[in-house]
């Protein structure tokens, strides 16, 4: 009878084609596992990164508003908010 060699085992031809479907179809289970794994890591991955721009975006806006021309922007923006609105004042009256 004819042997064959799968995975490292020695099977006949009868029982090679059955080794051969069961070891196809861990391998295809060990892909489906793995791929589940590396998407779920990708997610974290993805979240943390997110998280770490808003920081860096936090950080930079703090930065601007205590530099001088920060400072300046919003002393002019305070200004420009306390001015009396003419619209206002005539929808008022």
């Amino acid at each position: 009878m004819l042997e064959h060699n799968v995975g490292g085992f020695r099977f006949d031809q009868r029982e090679a084609k059955w080794a051969l479907r069961a070891l196809r179809a861990v391998v295809r289970l060990q892909a489906i596992f793995y791929g589940r794994l590396v998407r779920k890591q990708a997610a974290v991955t993805l979240r943390c990164m997110q998280a770490l721009v808003r920081v860096q975006a936090r950080v930079r806006a703090r930065n601007v508003r205590n530099s001088p021309e920060g400072k300046a922007v919003q002393t002019l923006l305070d200004q420009y908010r306390n001015q009396a609105d003419p619209i206002k004042e005539a929808e008022v009256l």
